[in-house]
């Protein structure tokens, strides 16, 4: 149990109480967000105007005032996600409550001198309906639609990590195999590779120029590796000032709102 909020206790520069490691890997899937698994995002389909707005209404109406709302629908338009009331909603989710928060995180680590810091986000949506964003209703089961394009639903890194080709239906709880493409097995190696030698050496054990460590300067152009397979979704790479503009809207409208 930490005896303090994370924020907290890096947010001094200094180690501080009971927790002190000296190497940390931060990150996030692409639509890490979960309103979907408490039912709160409308289902695949929906994409009525009425629907987004009760949907907003719903998962912020609590928190933010109409103002507010109105300024979460201009940041995340359905446009900017293929029409998709569910991919826009879920990345508003997922930049609030993990993305943001988590990269927050990362740089107020990355400010004690004692640590090292790289951030990541994986950003591969695996086919035959082995992200639960198809269980949950919330998109379709194809890479031919655009919505689904680099979709990472909260929890689909874990089979690359883990090397795993099983998984639970979260629906029923029965099991779902998993295969992968030719392009999936390379890449599952690849970032099984890279928590390995983390694992094994900590950070030296990965090359700085593949996955840059965030400096003791970091600002929002901090590098972080975006994980995807080759070909369509463009490969690994590393990408500077990832989610800046999501993450500086979402500071501001909680300042506004006293978040």
């Amino acid at each position: 149990v930490l005896p303090l909020p994370l924020s907290e206790l890096y947010g001094s520069g200094s180690q501080s109480t009971q927790l002190n490691p000296k190497e940390m890997i931060f990150g996030a899937t692409s639509k890490d967000g979960t309103a979907a698994f408490y039912g709160t995002i409308p289902l695949f389909g929906n994409n009525t105007d009425d629907a987004y707005k009760k949907a907003l209404e719903l998962i912020w109406g609590g928190s933010y005032s109409k103002s507010g709302l109105a300024m979460i629908a201009r940041q995340y338009p359905t446009a900017k996600y293929y029409n998709s009331v569910q991919a826009a909603l879920i990345q508003a989710d997922a930049d609030e409550k993990v993305i943001c928060p988590t990269h927050r995180l990362a740089h107020l680590a990355s400010q004690n001198r004692n640590v090292t810091v790289r951030t990541y986000s994986f950003q591969h949506y695996t086919f035959n309906g082995c992200d639960w964003c198809v269980e949950l209703g919330v998109c379709i089961n194809s890479t031919q639609d655009a919505a689904t394009f680099q979709w990472a639903t909260h929890g689909s890194d874990i089979a690359y990590v883990l090397n795993s080709r099983v998984g639970p239906n979260i629906i029923d709880q029965t099991r779902i195999y998993c295969p992968m493409t030719s392009a999936e097995n390379k890449f599952q190696r690849t970032v099984e590779g890279l928590w390995g030698s983390f694992a094994r050496e900590g950070q030296g054990g990965i090359p700085e120029s593949s996955w840059p460590l965030i400096s003791k300067t970091a600002t929002a152009s901090a590098p972080t590796l975006a994980l995807r397979v080759e070909g369509k979704e463009g490969g690994i790479e590393v990408i500077h000032g990832y989610k800046k503009d999501d993450c500086d809207f979402w500071a501001e409208i909680e300042e506004k709102h006293g978040l």
